[in-house]
Protein backbone atom coordinates (compact mmCIF):
# COMPACT_ATOMS: atom_id res chain seq x y z
CA UNK A 1 0.00 0.00 0.00
CA UNK A 2 1.33 3.18 -0.70
CA UNK A 3 1.84 6.01 1.63
CA UNK A 4 -1.36 7.83 2.66
CA UNK A 5 -1.80 11.61 2.24
CA UNK A 6 -4.63 12.50 3.91
CA UNK A 7 -7.44 14.03 1.76
CA UNK A 8 -6.37 17.98 1.71
CA UNK A 9 -10.27 18.93 2.28
CA UNK A 10 -9.63 17.83 5.84
CA UNK A 11 -10.21 20.19 8.59
CA UNK A 12 -9.84 20.66 12.17
CA UNK A 13 -13.48 21.00 13.25
CA UNK A 14 -13.21 21.47 17.36
CA UNK A 15 -10.46 20.85 20.37
CA UNK A 16 -12.65 19.82 23.50
CA UNK A 17 -11.14 20.48 26.74
CA UNK A 18 -11.55 18.71 29.43
CA UNK A 19 -11.75 21.39 32.86
CA UNK A 20 -12.22 22.22 36.55
CA UNK A 21 -14.14 25.20 36.60
CA UNK A 22 -16.69 25.29 33.84
CA UNK A 23 -17.85 28.93 34.82
CA UNK A 24 -14.47 30.51 34.71
CA UNK A 25 -13.50 28.89 31.43
CA UNK A 26 -16.79 29.94 29.99
CA UNK A 27 -16.15 33.48 30.99
CA UNK A 28 -12.61 33.38 29.11
CA UNK A 29 -12.60 31.99 26.49
CA UNK A 30 -16.23 34.62 26.10
CA UNK A 31 -14.56 37.85 27.66
CA UNK A 32 -10.74 37.12 26.27
CA UNK A 33 -11.17 35.34 23.15
CA UNK A 34 -14.31 36.43 21.78
CA UNK A 35 -16.28 33.13 21.72
CA UNK A 36 -19.95 32.34 21.80
CA UNK A 37 -21.77 30.01 24.08
CA UNK A 38 -23.93 28.08 21.37
CA UNK A 39 -24.94 25.46 23.18
CA UNK A 40 -24.47 24.34 27.32
CA UNK A 41 -25.81 21.77 29.77
CA UNK A 42 -24.33 20.65 33.08
CA UNK A 43 -21.54 18.73 31.91
CA UNK A 44 -20.45 20.22 28.36
CA UNK A 45 -20.46 23.95 27.02
CA UNK A 46 -20.19 24.44 22.63
CA UNK A 47 -18.01 27.44 21.84
CA UNK A 48 -17.80 29.12 18.71
CA UNK A 49 -18.57 31.84 16.02
CA UNK A 50 -22.47 33.06 16.68
CA UNK A 51 -23.11 34.28 13.09
CA UNK A 52 -22.09 30.64 11.47
CA UNK A 53 -22.85 28.83 14.56
CA UNK A 54 -19.73 27.07 14.04
CA UNK A 55 -18.19 24.88 17.05
CA UNK A 56 -14.78 25.82 18.18
CA UNK A 57 -14.34 24.22 21.41
CA UNK A 58 -15.81 22.14 23.12
CA UNK A 59 -15.36 21.79 27.21
CA UNK A 60 -16.67 19.03 29.34
CA UNK A 61 -16.33 18.92 33.35
CA UNK A 62 -14.47 16.48 35.17
CA UNK A 63 -11.20 17.36 35.70
CA UNK A 64 -9.89 17.70 39.30
CA UNK A 65 -6.14 18.34 38.67
CA UNK A 66 -3.64 20.58 36.84
CA UNK A 67 -0.09 18.97 36.07
CA UNK A 68 2.32 21.03 34.28
CA UNK A 69 5.16 19.48 31.42
CA UNK A 70 2.16 17.26 30.03
CA UNK A 71 2.61 15.57 27.04
CA UNK A 72 0.20 16.01 24.03
CA UNK A 73 -1.93 18.20 23.11
CA UNK A 74 -0.85 21.79 25.20
CA UNK A 75 -1.42 24.55 21.85
CA UNK A 76 -4.30 25.45 19.23
CA UNK A 77 -4.79 28.36 17.24
CA UNK A 78 -7.80 30.28 15.94
CA UNK A 79 -6.88 31.02 12.62
CA UNK A 80 -8.46 34.20 11.77
CA UNK A 81 -9.46 35.41 8.13
CA UNK A 82 -7.68 38.79 7.82
CA UNK A 83 -4.36 40.69 9.50
CA UNK A 84 -7.31 42.88 10.43
CA UNK A 85 -9.43 40.72 12.05
CA UNK A 86 -6.80 39.60 14.16
CA UNK A 87 -5.48 43.38 15.03
CA UNK A 88 -9.03 44.27 16.19
CA UNK A 89 -9.28 41.48 18.48
CA UNK A 90 -6.48 41.65 20.00
CA UNK A 91 -7.09 45.05 20.53
CA UNK A 92 -9.59 44.38 22.98
CA UNK A 93 -7.72 41.96 25.03
CA UNK A 94 -8.76 42.94 28.71
CA UNK A 95 -5.36 43.84 30.67
CA UNK A 96 -5.41 40.46 32.38
CA UNK A 97 -3.77 38.89 29.59
CA UNK A 98 -1.28 41.72 29.51
CA UNK A 99 1.76 42.07 27.79
CA UNK A 100 0.53 38.82 25.18
CA UNK A 101 3.52 37.64 23.34
CA UNK A 102 3.38 38.03 19.64
CA UNK A 103 5.24 36.36 16.61
CA UNK A 104 5.67 35.33 12.73
CA UNK A 105 6.63 32.44 11.32
CA UNK A 106 6.35 32.59 7.22
CA UNK A 107 3.49 34.40 6.33
CA UNK A 108 2.22 34.04 9.93
CA UNK A 109 1.65 36.82 12.57
CA UNK A 110 0.14 35.93 15.74
CA UNK A 111 -0.57 36.48 19.28
CA UNK A 112 -0.06 33.33 22.23
CA UNK A 113 -2.77 32.99 25.41
CA UNK A 114 -2.92 30.71 27.88
CA UNK A 115 -6.39 30.06 29.47
CA UNK A 116 -7.44 29.87 33.24
CA UNK A 117 -6.45 26.20 33.32
CA UNK A 118 -2.97 26.08 31.24
CA UNK A 119 -3.78 25.07 27.48
CA UNK A 120 -2.23 28.04 25.51
CA UNK A 121 -4.09 29.00 22.69
CA UNK A 122 -3.04 31.20 19.48
CA UNK A 123 -4.93 33.73 17.88
CA UNK A 124 -3.28 34.27 14.18
CA UNK A 125 -3.83 35.22 10.93
CA UNK A 126 -2.02 32.88 7.94
CA UNK A 127 -1.61 35.45 5.24
CA UNK A 128 -1.25 32.56 2.71
CA UNK A 129 -5.16 31.76 2.84
CA UNK A 130 -5.21 35.28 0.97
CA UNK A 131 -2.52 35.15 -1.39
CA UNK A 132 -2.32 34.01 -5.07
CA UNK A 133 -0.94 30.53 -5.54
CA UNK A 134 1.59 29.45 -5.39
CA UNK A 135 2.75 32.25 -3.33
CA UNK A 136 1.36 31.18 0.30
CA UNK A 137 2.33 30.19 3.14
CA UNK A 138 5.79 29.67 3.70
CA UNK A 139 5.95 25.54 5.08
CA UNK A 140 10.04 26.10 4.98
CA UNK A 141 9.85 28.53 7.55
CA UNK A 142 7.34 27.54 9.70
CA UNK A 143 8.93 27.92 13.54
CA UNK A 144 7.42 31.50 15.40
CA UNK A 145 9.53 33.98 16.20
CA UNK A 146 9.03 36.45 18.68
CA UNK A 147 8.71 40.12 17.47
CA UNK A 148 7.28 43.21 18.61
CA UNK A 149 3.32 43.96 19.65
CA UNK A 150 1.97 45.43 16.25
CA UNK A 151 0.33 48.80 15.99
CA UNK A 152 -3.20 47.89 17.17
CA UNK A 153 -6.26 49.91 15.28
CA UNK A 154 -7.91 52.56 17.36
CA UNK A 155 -11.22 51.66 15.76
CA UNK A 156 -13.26 49.93 18.38
CA UNK A 157 -12.10 46.86 19.11
CA UNK A 158 -14.01 43.37 17.79
CA UNK A 159 -15.24 41.35 20.76
CA UNK A 160 -16.64 38.57 18.62
CA UNK A 161 -14.78 35.89 16.39
CA UNK A 162 -15.48 36.64 12.55
CA UNK A 163 -17.53 33.93 10.88
CA UNK A 164 -14.32 32.64 8.95
CA UNK A 165 -12.67 31.90 12.09
CA UNK A 166 -11.61 28.21 12.33
CA UNK A 167 -9.07 26.18 14.22
CA UNK A 168 -5.65 26.38 11.87
CA UNK A 169 -2.94 24.15 13.43
CA UNK A 170 -2.15 22.15 17.00
CA UNK A 171 0.82 22.28 18.81
CA UNK A 172 2.03 18.57 20.21
CA UNK A 173 4.54 18.28 23.21
CA UNK A 174 6.26 14.70 23.41
CA UNK A 175 8.83 13.04 25.29
CA UNK A 176 8.16 10.65 22.62
CA UNK A 177 9.63 12.23 19.74
CA UNK A 178 10.46 9.88 17.17
CA UNK A 179 7.14 7.68 17.88
CA UNK A 180 4.93 10.56 17.69
CA UNK A 181 6.25 11.78 14.35
CA UNK A 182 6.12 8.76 12.96
CA UNK A 183 2.24 8.36 13.89
CA UNK A 184 1.33 11.42 12.71
CA UNK A 185 2.83 11.21 9.18
CA UNK A 186 2.79 7.60 8.23
CA UNK A 187 -0.68 6.57 10.01
CA UNK A 188 -2.55 9.57 10.00
CA UNK A 189 -1.14 11.01 6.10
CA UNK A 190 0.30 14.13 7.39
CA UNK A 191 2.81 15.86 5.19
CA UNK A 192 6.32 16.15 7.02
CA UNK A 193 7.11 20.25 5.88
CA UNK A 194 9.92 20.58 8.29
CA UNK A 195 12.34 19.35 11.08
CA UNK A 196 14.91 20.59 13.27
CA UNK A 197 15.59 17.41 15.25
CA UNK A 198 13.39 18.76 18.33
CA UNK A 199 10.63 20.11 16.46
CA UNK A 200 8.28 19.07 13.56
CA UNK A 201 5.88 20.83 11.57
CA UNK A 202 3.75 18.63 9.59
CA UNK A 203 0.42 19.74 7.41
CA UNK A 204 -2.64 18.56 5.45
CA UNK A 205 -3.52 20.60 2.42
CA UNK A 206 -1.35 22.97 0.04
CA UNK A 207 0.18 26.20 0.89
CA UNK A 208 -3.39 28.12 0.99
CA UNK A 209 -5.61 26.26 2.57
CA UNK A 210 -4.01 23.55 5.13
CA UNK A 211 -4.20 22.61 8.87
CA UNK A 212 -1.19 21.71 10.79
CA UNK A 213 0.60 19.76 13.67
CA UNK A 214 3.73 21.56 15.15
CA UNK A 215 5.74 18.56 17.01
CA UNK A 216 8.21 19.52 20.03
CA UNK A 217 10.29 17.29 21.87
CA UNK A 218 10.38 17.52 25.40
CA UNK A 219 12.05 15.12 27.49
CA UNK A 220 10.31 15.55 30.88
CA UNK A 221 6.82 16.00 29.37
CA UNK A 222 4.67 13.19 30.88
CA UNK A 223 1.24 11.57 30.18
CA UNK A 224 -1.86 13.53 31.22
CA UNK A 225 -3.62 11.75 34.47
CA UNK A 226 -7.45 11.00 33.57
CA UNK A 227 -8.22 13.93 35.47
CA UNK A 228 -6.03 16.12 34.01
CA UNK A 229 -7.41 19.14 32.61
CA UNK A 230 -6.73 20.42 29.81
CA UNK A 231 -7.02 18.51 25.67
CA UNK A 232 -9.37 15.80 25.91
CA UNK A 233 -9.63 14.93 21.80
CA UNK A 234 -9.59 16.76 18.78
CA UNK A 235 -12.42 16.71 16.18
CA UNK A 236 -11.53 16.43 12.70
CA UNK A 237 -13.83 16.36 9.35
CA UNK A 238 -13.08 14.63 6.23
CA UNK A 239 -14.85 15.19 2.83
CA UNK A 240 -16.30 12.02 2.23
CA UNK A 241 -16.86 8.21 3.12
CA UNK A 242 -13.94 7.01 0.96
CA UNK A 243 -11.58 9.36 2.96
CA UNK A 244 -12.22 7.52 6.52
CA UNK A 245 -12.12 4.45 4.50
CA UNK A 246 -8.79 4.87 3.65
CA UNK A 247 -7.57 5.78 6.64
CA UNK A 248 -9.17 2.93 8.29
CA UNK A 249 -6.89 0.61 5.71
CA UNK A 250 -3.79 2.54 6.57
CA UNK A 251 -4.67 1.98 10.30
CA UNK A 252 -5.25 -1.40 9.69
CA UNK A 253 -1.74 -1.63 7.25
CA UNK A 254 0.37 0.16 9.56
CA UNK A 255 -1.00 -2.88 12.73
CA UNK A 256 -2.07 0.19 14.63
CA UNK A 257 -4.68 -1.18 17.03
CA UNK A 258 -5.80 1.76 19.00
CA UNK A 259 -8.78 2.78 16.77
CA UNK A 260 -12.37 2.43 16.85
CA UNK A 261 -14.85 2.66 13.97
CA UNK A 262 -18.45 2.61 13.67
CA UNK A 263 -19.59 2.68 9.91
CA UNK A 264 -23.30 3.18 11.09
CA UNK A 265 -22.44 6.61 12.53
CA UNK A 266 -18.76 7.30 9.80
CA UNK A 267 -16.51 8.19 12.39
CA UNK A 268 -12.80 6.79 13.57
CA UNK A 269 -11.63 7.97 16.93
CA UNK A 270 -7.30 6.72 17.05
CA UNK A 271 -5.61 6.78 19.85
CA UNK A 272 -2.01 7.89 19.25
CA UNK A 273 1.41 8.33 21.42
CA UNK A 274 0.84 10.47 24.26
CA UNK A 275 -2.80 10.00 24.26
CA UNK A 276 -3.29 12.28 21.39
CA UNK A 277 -7.01 11.35 20.47
CA UNK A 278 -8.55 12.57 17.21
CA UNK A 279 -11.94 11.93 16.08
CA UNK A 280 -12.04 11.96 12.43
CA UNK A 281 -16.16 12.51 10.94
CA UNK A 282 -17.26 12.94 7.30
CA UNK A 283 -18.48 16.74 7.12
Amino acid sequence: MARLILNPATRISYVALRVISMAKMVAWYQQVLGLAVLQASAKRTLLGVRTNRRVLVLLETGATQISTQVAGLTAFSLALPTRGALLKLAAGLPETVLPAQWFRSGFGLGVRLTDPEGTQVILEHDAGVQAIPPRGYDFANAQTQPMPAPKLTKAPPERLLPAGAAVGRLEVTTSQYIATIGHIETVLGFVRQQESGQRAYLTVGDNTHHIGIELVADAQARLRGPSDAGADYVSLVVPDVATLSLLRQNLTAKQWQNFDYNAEHQYLRVAGPNQLIMWFSVA
